[in-house]
């Protein structure tokens, strides 16, 4: 999973979800990793819900209607579902259950929520719709994560416009899909099992054959095996590869990165590419270039 924020500090991760056994407990491993790291997390739910919450070892914030008042307030719609063939029921249900009744009635409080505990993190199950509007609202990265097979976007498509006025409500223009993939997809469906993807230009696209992720491994382990370092320019990544003797492509994002990407251009020990320079292209060729 991609680094979302300073590994020298715990991070506070809300954990929003709808209330039922089936969108809470997919979420519990990573929200279980997460406090065995050493950081800190809460989940926003239905308050009837906070007791199975608090069982499985974390704290709850009310946030939403509870299960029985959505599937009450859905009766109106039911005679609709029903005439429909089958294979056309889970867009409407989806829709209705999540966009129509559920995140209107959680997005107030969901708010008020992130507000007094002050996440670094919002990490959503696939059907609150909720989440990502509240995200957006507070500047808060987020995350989507499933609970099976990616809902196919065309429903998720269909949700979002039904649910664009807690958008506009917040003084937020709606985002594509809901929001659904503003931030990370944690996806724990296995490759051979799941048919759709998530949509162009909200995903990642497969690595090469000759790279590979990590979530964090100390420079100190790895620069003795590298022969060049492509970086943001941060401080600590800058001192770590000069004094590893390894020459640099820096690409500086924000903070001290401009000052020291100049500096190490200055003394002859890096390439730099500000951002309206970065293609993939230039990054390929400055890397070969150093590699030279």
């Amino acid at each position: 999973m991609e680094r979302l924020w300073d590994s020298r500090r715990a991070v506070r991760a809300l954990f929003s979800c709808v209330p039922g056994y089936g969108h809470f407990h997919p979420l519990l491993p990573l929200a279980r990793a997460l406090v065995a790291d050493g950081h800190d997390v809460t989940f926003a739910t239905a308050a009837s819900f906070a007791g199975r919450v608090e069982s499985a070892g974390f704290a709850a914030l009310p946030a939403g209607i509870d299960q029985a008042e959505r599937i009450a307030r859905f009766a109106p719609y039911r005679e609709e579902l029903q005439s429909l063939p089958f294979d056309q029921r889970r867009t409407v249900g989806f829709t209705r259950n999540f966009a129509t009744i559920d995140a209107p009635a959680k997005v107030s409080e969901l708010r008020t929520a992130a507000l007094g505990w002050e996440p670094d993190l919002i990490v959503h199950d696939s059907s609150d719709l909720a989440a990502p509007v509240v995200s957006a609202a507070l500047g808060i990265p987020t995350a989507h994560h499933s609970f099976g097979r990616l809902v196919p976007p065309a429903i998720l498509a269909r949700a979002a416009a039904e649910s664009e006025s807690i958008w506009r409500d917040a003084g937020l223009t709606p985002e594509p899909y809901g929001g659904a993939f503003r931030g990370l997809y944690l996806d724990i469906c296995p490759p051979s099992f799941q048919t759709e993807v998530v949509p162009a230009g909200t995903r990642v696209e497969p690595l090469p054959a000759n790279a590979v992720v990590e979530r964090y491994i100390p420079q100190a382990l790895l620069l003795p095996h590298c022969s060049a370092v492509v970086s943001h320019g941060g401080s600590g990544s800058v001192l770590a590869t000069l004094g590893a003797g390894l020459p640099m492509l820096l690409v500086p994002q924000g903070a001290d990165q401009f000052e020291n990407a100049a500096h190490c251009r200055r003394l002859g020990a890096a390439r730099v590419l500000l951002p309206d320079e970065l293609t993939a292209d230039a990054a390929r060729a400055a890397a070969v270039s150093l590699l030279d």
